[in-house]
């Protein structure tokens, strides 16, 4: 009896413990959750995210999350973006604006690569939020779904601070 109690009241914390934390979550599937490296009090300049698939053809496909502080528009950060895409001779092959996010889609070559990258930039305060997805060229047809369906799948939390 004293056994089946001790199991309750472990199993009980331990869920207590679980839900108290589920909004610290970053990740969870059938297999694992993780919470996330993360500084609450300034994640300017920070890359709390970076998923990758396995390596395929000595790449592997990626999407990550970059904080990076920036005080204009989402507007002026695209025009900053595609002199930077122009300046490295990416091609742009798609550019579109929803209320505070940009998205976009470019390709080219970049370390001798031959990539394709599908990104969203979404704007809030006095930063930008970029999640990028990565591919080989080679491999964008199979795993373009994926990939553009993990960066849609971005959601900021309300915040109080929005611009």
């Amino acid at each position: 009896m004293k056994t089946i109690i001790i199991i309750l009241l472990v199993t009980i914390t331990s869920s207590l413990t679980l839900f108290a934390d589920e909004n610290k979550s970053i990740y969870k599937n059938k297999d694992f959750s993780i919470s996330p490296l993360y500084d609450d009090k300034d994640s300017t300049g920070s890359k709390p995210l970076m998923m990758k698939l396995k390596a395929v053809d000595g790449f592997m496909t990626n999407v990550n999350l970059i904080i990076q502080p920036y005080s204009k528009t989402i507007k002026n950060y695209s025009e900053l973006t595609l002199g930077q895409f122009k300046d490295y001779k990416l091609k742009v092959l798609k550019s579109e604006f929803k209320e505070n996010a940009w998205t976009f889609e470019y390709a080219g070559v970049m370390s001798n690569l031959n990539l394709h990258w599908y990104g969203k930039a979404v704007k809030s305060g006095n930063k930008v939020y970029l999640i990028t997805g990565t591919a080989k060229e080679t491999q964008w047809k199979t795993v373009s779904v994926k990939l553009i369906a993990c960066v849609n799948s971005f959601k900021l939390n309300k915040t109080k601070e929005k611009k």
